[in-house]
């Protein structure tokens, strides 16, 4: 399976701070956000990976071609209009299959996160999407996309997802990581603009097959304060280290 990591929104929640250095760029330990989700991809078994970046993000190209020059490809984005013209941009490579969709500015500090996701997909139908999901808490709940559904047997049925609601029902929240079908895209392409939950809900009507599975904890890295919740969580060893089977 080939995996999509989005790499080129402008960060102007952490402004002036952006404006120099790509939150994707900003460091937790010894390498950057986006160096543990590319580790993340490939250690999860991907086959190739995509990231979609702006050509202005010098530090994230260069990053990608001193670092991963020979496993990543890079496609750019020339004006940020959102998510789903970036992965319209990624088609050519993404051809006629389901792949892993991977939001670079979200980390889970679970080195095989997103291999959960594509163990799942094989059980369900070829047409369906499998999104991953995290608790969250339920004061927070109104700042994510959150899912609502139910469970069967050992899966979660997602009928539907709010983008940040008003009310939340639930304190299930989407954590970044997507198995997307490649049907999808073509409705991407029609919708630029649209945000890709509805996307998903749109997909969701006529499929009625989105399922969630559940993972551990994710950071947003969309302001300062979860860059500073994430470096501490890492700081104090709260992380996952396993072996795909």
């Amino acid at each position: 399976m080939k995996g999509v990591i989005l790499a080129a929104g402008k960060g102007t929640r952490f402004h002036p701070l952006t404006y120099y250095v790509p939150k994707e760029m900003l460091p937790i330990g010894n390498k950057p956000i986006l160096g543990h989700i590319i580790e993340e991809g490939l250690n999860s078994g991907l086959d190739e990976i995509i990231v979609v970046t702006s050509p202005k993000k010098k530090a994230v190209v260069n990053y990608i071609k001193d670092f991963w020059d020979n496993d990543i490809k890079l496609i750019y984005q020339r004006k940020p209009i959102g998510p789903t013209d970036a992965i319209w941009r990624a088609r050519k490579y993404i051809g006629y299959d389901d792949f892993l969709l991977m939001l670079g500015d979200t980390i889970l500090f679970d080195n095989l996160a997103s291999h959960s996701l594509i163990t799942e997909k094989e059980i369900y139908n070829k047409r369906s999407i499998i999104v991953g999901i995290s608790e969250v808490a339920k004061e927070d709940a109104h700042n994510y996309g959150i899912v609502e559904g139910k469970i069967e047997g050992r899966r979660y049925k997602i009928d539907n997802i709010i983008e940040k609601p008003k009310d939340p029902k639930t304190n299930l929240a989407l954590n970044g990581r997507y198995i997307l079908n490649w049907r999808m895209i073509r409705m991407m392409h029609d919708n630029p603009d649209m945000h890709l939950t509805e996307i998903i809900n749109r997909f969701n009507t006529r499929m009625r097959s989105v399922y969630g599975v559940k993972l551990d904890k994710f950071f947003d890295i969309g302001c300062s304060e979860r860059y500073y919740d994430a470096l501490e969580y890492y700081n104090k060893g709260k992380i996952k280290c396993r072996k795909s089977s």
